[in-house]
């Protein structure tokens, strides 16, 4: 979704679950997809998803580039990006070769990014989990 083009097309899509509905249960979607209503349950997109600023998900989230206006209370995992809007609302963990958190949006949760993951992707999306502490020293480990 680098092209302005494909990001326009994606915000202007039609919604898979439109404002007002509920779905329970697994969604697979296999083209670009909106989301305006609510799920809960698991979304899996094998290609572009944009979670519209009436739209939440209550679950775990898969998919190639996912674009977050609304609410995620799950993990989020992309195969190359993922973007938060400024009225986006996600409780969970975010892991994606390419992150973009615009100002505004709020994020309870951990985030992991970086190339690594983008080979990751094809293989598995389980990501490694990130390790936070001081740095060290190791010439002074050493001696």
């Amino acid at each position: 979704m680098d092209d302005a083009r494909t990001r326009a097309d994606l915000l202007e899509a039609r919604p898979v679950i439109d404002v007002g509905a509920l779905f329970r249960g697994l969604v697979l979607l296999r083209r670009s997809a909106r989301i305006d209503g609510r799920v809960e349950g698991r979304v899996e997109a094998a290609a572009d998803l944009l979670i519209g600023a009436a739209g939440c998900v209550i679950g775990p989230v898969d998919a190639r580039d996912a674009q977050v206006a609304g609410r995620v209370e799950g993990d989020l995992r992309a195969s190359d990006r993922i973007v938060l809007e400024p009225t986006a609302h996600v409780r969970g963990e975010l892991s994606a070769p390419r992150l973009v958190l615009r100002e505004g949006s709020f994020l309870e949760g951990s985030c992991q990014s970086g190339a690594a993951l983008a080979s990751e992707a094809g293989s598995s999306r389980e990501a490694a989990p990130l390790e936070a502490g001081p740095p060290r020293n190791s010439a002074r480990e050493s001696g």
